[in-house]
């Protein structure tokens, strides 16, 4: 049985089974995905200059790509099902990240017809993550169709031991649930 994929559950499943496992060291390569590694040629004439890597992959003949910049990732992709990635993504995430948190999700203040949704928790391993996510509102109208998370690595604050001078160190304290 082969298992066809929109661009949309491919960009959550990019995010679910392969950008936030890096982080927590569950995954060690986007590889398995497929997908091209995109020239750094190509990656400058898309607005792409700082150093990293870029994947395509290609589906229903739209790009969805992948940036790796350090301890950030952007996901994105245009047209096709933008209006079913939010969907999508508020279905799967819950089940492999439950500790990811809704920071806040409120009208973009720069686009109209989309929408800006924060998310961040801990994961494994003394890691955290931040997600930002900008994503078109069903049935507005805007001048274009897009869907974009950024994705971003960080140490759980909680995980940093003390200062061996005494005291405690910056961002020892532990975590607050997000309300």
């Amino acid at each position: 049985m082969t298992l066809i994929l929109t661009p949309a559950a491919l960009a959550v499943r990019i995010l679910i089974k392969h950008c936030i496992p890096l982080i927590h060291g569950g995954a060690q390569t986007i590889s398995p995905i497929g997908g091209r590694e995109v020239p750094q040629s190509e990656r400058e004439e898309i607005g792409l200059t700082s150093p990293g890597r870029t994947y395509l992959f290609p589906v229903d003949n739209v790009g969805v790509h992948l940036d790796l910049d350090g301890p950030n990732a952007t996901i994105w992709f245009a047209g096709a099902d933008c209006e079913d990635a939010m969907v999508y993504l508020r279905e799967t995430l819950p089940r492999s990240y439950p500790d990811l948190l809704v920071r806040a999700d409120e009208p973009h203040r720069k686009f109209a017809g989309y929408r800006i949704c924060t998310l961040f928790g801990p994961l494994p391993n003394d890691r955290a993550c931040g997600i930002e996510i900008v994503y078109p509102v069903r049935g507005e109208r805007r001048q274009e169709d897009s869907f974009v998370m950024r994705i971003t690595a960080a140490v759980r604050r909680d995980a940093i031991p003390p200062s061996p001078g005494g005291g405690l160190a910056p961002g020892s304290l532990p975590p607050r649930r997000m309300s």
